[in-house]
């Protein structure tokens, strides 16, 4: 079952289709939950456990999704943001935390949502389909017969971001050699 389904997928045609505009970045969109980014005329941000991505060039972001296979979708998001707002708030952010912060909670104050209750991405993508804001929807890596995002609640984030947050303690805890 699928959360939030696309109408249709386009291939990316052009390597620099992807560098002017505002996207959203889904990566592991076939995995609960997915990862979420954005991009900004070619800078990609991103909140994580393990910190944050600011100001990343695009065309290493896709090669990086490319050369491990990752299942993306972009979606072109028709906005008058810029990048010095999203630049302001990735600042506030240090890493996406359990049952505190996760991938969405800067894009939902890059798009001023506070207050909307999306605590999810398909809220937040069905959200920018209702005021037509959704552009073209790009795939990398699609697998035949992708239709969307799979269903997942909040509680599934923040078993994920548990889960890594204990990978990354149990990292951090082995001895250098």
């Amino acid at each position: 079952m699928s959360d939030f389904g696309f109408k249709r997928i386009w291939s990316i045609e052009d390597e620099n289709e992807l560098q002017k505009g505002f996207f959203l970045w889904i990566l592991h969109a076939d995995k609960v939950p997915p990862h979420v980014g954005c991009s900004i005329d070619g800078n990609y941000y991103s909140l994580k456990v393990s910190g944050k991505d600011e100001g990343v060039n695009v065309a290493k972001v896709q090669t990086v999704i490319e050369k491990k296979g990752i299942l993306t979708i972009v979606v072109s998001v028709n906005t008058t943001i810029d990048q010095l707002l999203v630049q302001k708030v990735f600042r506030k952010f240090d890493a996406a935390k359990s049952d505190m912060t996760t991938c969405l909670s800067p894009l939902i104050e890059v798009f001023g949502l506070e207050k909307q209750g999306i605590e999810k991405l398909s809220l937040l993508l069905k959200y920018l389909e209702s005021k037509h804001s959704m552009g073209k929807v790009f795939g990398l890596n699609l697998t035949e017969g992708y239709i969307g995002i799979p269903e997942y609640d909040l509680e599934d984030i923040h078993n994920r971001l548990r889960k890594l947050e204990n990978v990354q303690v149990k990292a951090s805890a082995r001895p250098v050699r």
